[in-house]
């Protein structure tokens, strides 16, 4: 196949798959899975493992969990409550 028809059979598979009720966000990672491993074979699992811990060693994306864990531990210090109303509580 060309690129071109690969790239209209991804679109036409992505459709169907959304419309059978598929999340998108599953939808996407099974069709480049998919697709990548038609295009380039084995390699593509190598390479999902280095954009994996690619993304984990970013310093932003490191912070985010910090906060929920933050929050949430905030929230059990303080039985019935959250950080949104400690200010009506003084």
């Amino acid at each position: 196949m060309t690129d071109p028809q690969v790239g209209v059979l991804m679109m036409c598979m992505f459709i169907v798959i959304i419309f059978l009720g598929f999340p998108i966000a599953f939808t996407l990672i099974a069709l480049a899975v998919f697709f990548g491993y038609y295009a380039m074979g084995d390699n593509i699992f190598q390479l999902l493992v280095q954009r994996a811990f690619g993304v984990m060693s970013n310093d932003v994306l490191i912070a985010v969990p910090t906060f929920w864990i933050d929050y949430f531990t905030a929230c059990r210090c303080r039985p019935n409550t959250s950080p949104r109303r400690w200010r009506s509580q003084r």
